[in-house]
Parts: structure tokens; sequence; C-alpha cells
């Protein structure tokens, strides 16, 4: 995995934490929709592996 995938991972992570704090609530495909959306289009495989890796993390 290189350091741009787990540069997102640390991301979304850290939205879904903050999320949770500040709404009890997170929406993975939110954030990385928002992500996506707001990052550079050469991102988009490094955000959509990221996402990707954390719903399993989430999910087991």
């Amino acid at each position: 995995m290189d350091s741009t995938i787990e540069f997102y991972i640390d991301k979304i992570e850290g939205q879904i934490l903050m999320d949770l704090a500040d709404h009890d609530d997170a929406n993975l495909y939110t954030i990385a929709n928002e992500l996506i959306q707001n990052e550079p289009a050469d991102k988009l495989a490094s955000i959509c592996q990221a996402y990707e890796v954390v719903k399993h993390e989430l999910l087991g």
C-alpha cells in the first residue's frame, strides 16, 4: 500500500471520528464522496482504495 492511500485512509478515519464526536453519526460514503469532489482527479484511485480499506476495517 503506498503512502497516498495511507494518507487518505487516515483522512477518512479522522473524519469518521470527528463526525461521530460532533453528530453521533458518520457516513463513510459521504466522506469519500466529498474527498472525490474536493481532491485532484489524479487521486481518485487512491481515495477509492482507501474507502475500500476503511469499509473492510469497519465491517470486520
